[in-house]
């Protein structure tokens, strides 16, 4: 609008002005198409579905654009056949001018009603890039940590700390009534190294809800560092299980030589506790604490008899795998859950987080005719969820080797599982093993 002012303007005046106007006019347009433009009309996507989405973005990049380009050659049909000079299309544009911001004013208070609208049933994707430099953004997302719906003030958490601004979680939602929110309240406070907030962390020690205990323990460790050992040791004794297994965890991971000789020994007490959730909680805090310690009692607790603490087992083996790398030890264990259909698929996702090195174990156990079928017929579908070239190279390696039918159709689904760029290289052993099949039949 106001390029469009100065081009008039500058008619009146000899006409080096006018191309003056005229490359301004342009310059300032395209530098605006491509920045401000953009990212706003970027942002406007945020609030709808991500199914929506995409189908939405398809239509107005290939029917909505084009159209638009249509209908403005319609519109300069004037200039074109002399009713208006090139200079007075600016009236055109001026006339467009105020449509366009009379619809930014109706889009501006639609959309914050439709981000409210998002946050309150968790449609906002927290993995969409959200342009928190906008005030109205960080203003709606702020408001919704007072709502008393906990599942958008969960949302609304997340969205901040997703996208770097976890700071602005206050951490008086330690206070919160929703047990769910403390607990992640605490977990934020945390990863975003709230250190002044330790004494409000502290307070929730003596929480209602038992998981909201153990996670400020957990906290209050992580937070003070060398220091949580002392605050942690009077917790060794806590009627909470929970409280118990996180406070061995601190000790065990910032204490000296003593704090890990208590924390083994009350830890010890736990495995041996006829009380299956004592030891699920004893599984639960062996995940946080780094290989070696203790990995022995770990491999115990994968032959538990009940399956809840086999399942907290099988999760700490994948949280110390993802963290601390390799560990051959709990390999041959995990494989054999493979055959346990409640515990499948736990056992085949820390397989995976132990990594390619676990590849040719894995090939062995596959082709060993002695090992549990079910258990070779599960194998395949975790080589392709490793997903490197040795778990593809496996894969191809036994196609043609099983007299097996079914685990041979486990492995051509596993083939059709693995990335595109995988399935390129499969793509001919799968034909063949087609053919093959047929044949057979």
């Amino acid at each position: 609008g106001l390029g469009t002012g100065a081009l008039f303007l500058a008619s009146l005046f000899p006409g080096t002005l006018v191309v003056v106007a005229v490359v301004v006019l342009k310059i300032g347009e395209n530098g605006l198409r491509y920045s401000l433009d953009q990212a706003t009309r970027e942002l406007l996507f945020m609030p709808v579905p991500a199914t929506v989405r995409v189908k939405a973005k398809a239509f107005i990049d290939v029917f909505v654009q084009r159209g638009a380009k249509g209908l403005a050659a319609i519109l300069l049909l004037p200039v074109t056949f002399g009713v208006l000079s090139a200079l007075e299309a600016g009236w055109i544009s001026f006339g467009l001018i105020a449509i366009w911001l009379g619809v930014t004013v109706a889009l501006q208070r639609e959309y914050v009603t439709s981000f409210r609208r998002s946050l309150k049933r968790r449609a906002v994707d927290d993995s969409i890039p959200i342009n928190l430099n906008d005030v109205t953004t960080i203003e709606l997302l702020v408001q919704s940590l007072g709502s008393a719906d906990s599942r958008q003030v969960l949302h609304a958490m997340d969205l901040l700390y997703g996208h770097g601004r976890g700071r602005l979680v206050p951490p008086l939602l330690l206070y919160h009534d929703d047990a769910e929110v403390r607990r992640r309240t605490l977990e934020i406070l945390v990863h975003v190294g709230r250190r002044d907030a330790a004494h409000l962390v502290e307070r929730r020690l003596g929480d209602e809800d038992p998981e909201v205990r153990a996670r400020a323990v957990w906290a209050l460790a992580e937070l003070h560092g060398e220091e949580a050992a002392r605050l942690m040791s009077p917790r060794l004794r806590d009627s909470d299980p929970g409280v118990r297994a996180a406070a061995v965890a601190c000790l065990a991971t910032h204490g000296g030589a003593d704090s890990l000789e208590a924390a083994s020994e009350h830890l010890s007490e736990m495995l041996s506790d006829a009380d299956p959730r004592v030891r699920a909680e004893a599984a639960k805090a062996l995940g946080s604490i780094r290989d070696p310690l203790f990995q022995e009692s770990l491999v115990r607790l994968l032959y538990d008899p009940d399956a809840r603490v086999v399942r907290r087992a099988v999760e700490a083996v994948r949280r110390r795998s993802g963290r601390d790398g390799f560990n051959p030890l709990y390999l041959s264990s995990l494989v054999s859950l493979l055959q346990r259909r409640r515990l499948k698929h736990d056992a085949r996702q820390a397989i995976v987080a132990l990594g390619e090195p676990a590849v040719p174990a894995l090939v062995h156990f596959m082709n060993d005719a002695d090992e549990a079928i079910w258990v070779r017929r599960a194998i395949p579908k975790t080589l392709a969820d490793i997903g490197s070239d040795a778990a593809t190279d496996a894969l191809v390696a036994a196609l043609g080797t099983t007299d097996d039918s079914f685990l041979r159709r486990k492995l051509v689904e596993a083939a059709t599982d693995s990335s595109e760029e995988q399935r390129g290289r499969l793509a001919k052993i799968v034909d063949e093993e087609i053919r093959r099949e047929a044949g057979r039949y």
